[in-house]
């Protein structure tokens, strides 16, 4: 059983080839380090002059050694997975890896993924990309429907083009790339994920003698629908285009009288993704 570790929302998935995990692909692969390995550094530099006598004084800190960082090779040590699950952070030119640990009577792996630091190195002007899954919530708009069934004895007037909200909850699974760009803090990660997920929303119907059975004559009258369903999209970072399915439930005995009330219908939406 895993243990409960991880402090971030999305899980990076690294998978085993010859012997070591690899960022994507024919991407890089995944090195580490002991915690212990450090070096002494000068990381500040203070001035003081007096009487055109200056004096520098430094501070120095240790840090860890990453040039004496190593390839994993699991044909050295307990990995028997051929995936490695963990949380991911990118700091400088380096995107750090944490596995998830794992209680089993043989603790050495354990003790390894505590000993090491696990990471990618990113050159100047270059990127890493790595599989990544997360659940995610967000909203969606389907202003295109079309209903397979009506209630009266024919289907015309089937397609819906109409505005309304819908909240969805899902998973989705992608490819997250990493930049290196010098001079730039943000926009430095893009994803591109595939998504399943539940909707549920609310909208507007307006009844007239077009669209209801029996007909309302020329009485026209708005109704509150509730819409739920399932919908599959493809996402660009937090937007997303999304092809959906479900059935819309008029929220009043007004709205039974409406030709698609509880009928099966497919629409096409675009999304936002909130996390």
């Amino acid at each position: 059983m895993a243990q409960k570790t991880f402090s971030f929302k999305e899980k990076i998935h690294l998978k085993e080839v010859q012997n070591h995990y690899m960022s994507y692909e024919e991407g890089q692969m995944l090195r580490y380090i002991g915690k212990n390995e450090k070096i002494q550094v000068n990381t500040r530099t203070y001035k003081w002059d007096q009487n055109d006598m200056k004096n520098y004084f430094y501070q120095t800190d240790s840090v860890v050694d990453y040039k004496k960082s190593r390839v994993i090779n699991t044909s050295d040590f307990n990995f028997k997975s051929s995936k490695l699950y963990g949380d991911i952070l990118m700091e400088g030119d380096k995107l750090f890896f944490y596995p998830q640990l794992e209680k089993k009577e043989d603790q050495s792996y354990d003790q390894f993924i505590k000993d090491n630091i696990f990471f990618f190195h990113i050159p100047e002007r270059s990127s890493v990309d790595v599989h990544y899954s997360s659940w995610h919530f967000g909203m969606l708009t389907l202003p295109l429907k079309v209903y397979f069934k009506s209630r009266s004895d024919s289907i015309k007037n089937n397609v819906v083009l109409d505005t309304n909200i819908n909240v969805m909850f899902g998973k989705k699974w992608g490819i997250k790339r990493y930049y290196n760009a010098p001079g730039t803090k943000d926009d430095r990660i893009s994803t591109k994920s595939w998504s399943a997920n539940i909707i549920l929303g609310i909208s507007k119907v307006e009844l007239d003698k077009f669209n209801t059975t029996p007909s309302i004559g020329n009485v026209k009258t708005n109704v509150t629908n509730f819409s739920y369903g399932l919908a599959v999209g493809y996402q660009l970072n937090k937007f997303g285009f999304f092809v959906a399915t479900g059935i819309d439930t008029p929220l009043t005995a007004t709205g039974k009288i409406w030709n698609f009330c509880n009928q099966p219908w497919i629409g096409l939406g675009i999304g936002l993704g909130f996390w």
